[in-house]
């Protein structure tokens, strides 16, 4: 198990022999992007805080196998070795939590997030259309009322 993501498996065996098996299985997960980091307020309640999240990154995998026990468990003590081979294919997407230059917003859709005094806000678009250009740096300060984007109105 690892914390960078989260994930499901449905997994159907069959015993062929007493020592082999055949199965297939299906996975679904989603990971997290690596930048996505979590903090913890010091000193108040203990609430998450995730910061600096970029993409997250779906998938879903089907697969055959087969289990075989290449040497058996002694009867008084010792270790049963087998192997196993899986065969899948993976699907996999990306999908951006925010937006960049060529995107295309409706009026409401959040464009990005702006931390203030530890609260992060979502900013949502006033207008709809596409996005031309990205007229402020990720991580750097933002005034009141200072531009974020420069949009071309849809017609």
């Amino acid at each position: 198990m690892h914390t960078s993501g989260i994930g499901g498996e449905f997994r159907q065996e069959k015993f062929v022999t007493a020592t082999q098996k055949n199965f297939w299985n299906i996975d679904v997960s989603n990971i997290k992007h690596i930048k996505e980091q979590k903090s913890f307020n010091q000193g108040q309640e203990e609430s998450n805080i995730v910061y600096g999240k970029l993409n997250s990154f779906y998938q879903i995998r089907a697969g055959v196998g087969q289990q075989k026990v290449q040497f058996k468990k002694l009867v008084i003590r010792g270790v049963q070795i087998s192997s196993i081979v899986n065969v899948a294919l993976t699907a996999g997407w990306l999908k951006p939590v925010f937006v960049e230059v060529g995107t295309t917003i409706s009026k409401g859709d959040v464009v990005c997030v702006i931390e203030a005094m530890k609260l992060f806000n979502e900013i949502e678009s006033e207008i709809s259309g596409t996005i031309v250009k990205v007229l402020v740096e990720d991580a750097s300060p933002v005034e009141f009322d200072q531009p974020l984007f420069l949009v071309e109105p849809n017609k």
